[in-house]
């Protein structure tokens, strides 16, 4: 049985729902996320990767703590992780340049890293259209 939606074929009914499950699987990922890092306080990509959720969702604060706990434990990481993380903050810092320049650098060296960065990329890219 399909949803039915004034306006809307079933095709673009059927992308709204799909999108509206993405959002509510998204927040619980988040809180999940969030629940993780207070046991995990030295994993530096999952605060950096939360600020940046953080910051998407408009919630300076939260973002600018975990960005803090980031940049705290920075110095014990991995240079992959590193940059990651450093992509991740530039962003959370509104400096999607520097993080695009970044992102392409990393790419080069940890090509396995593509999907994420590239949904990064997208997303701004998107907002600077508007």
């Amino acid at each position: 049985m399909s949803v039915v939606f004034s306006g809307a074929d079933p095709a673009a009914a059927a992308a709204y729902l799909a999108a509206a499950d993405a959002v509510v699987r998204l927040q619980l990922s988040t809180d999940e996320l969030e629940a993780r890092l207070e046991q995990c306080r030295e994993f530096v990509v999952g605060h950096a990767y939360a600020a940046f959720m953080m910051s998407l969702a408009g919630a300076a604060d939260q973002a600018s703590r975990r960005a803090d706990l980031a940049r705290d434990v920075r110095r014990t990481i991995t240079r992959r992780e590193r940059q990651l993380v450093e992509i991740l903050l530039l962003s959370v810092d509104g400096e999607q340049r520097r993080a695009a320049a970044l992102a392409a650098e990393h790419l080069e060296e940890f090509p396995t890293d593509a999907k994420a960065l590239t949904t990064i990329d997208r997303w701004f890219r998107h907002r600077e259209q508007r």
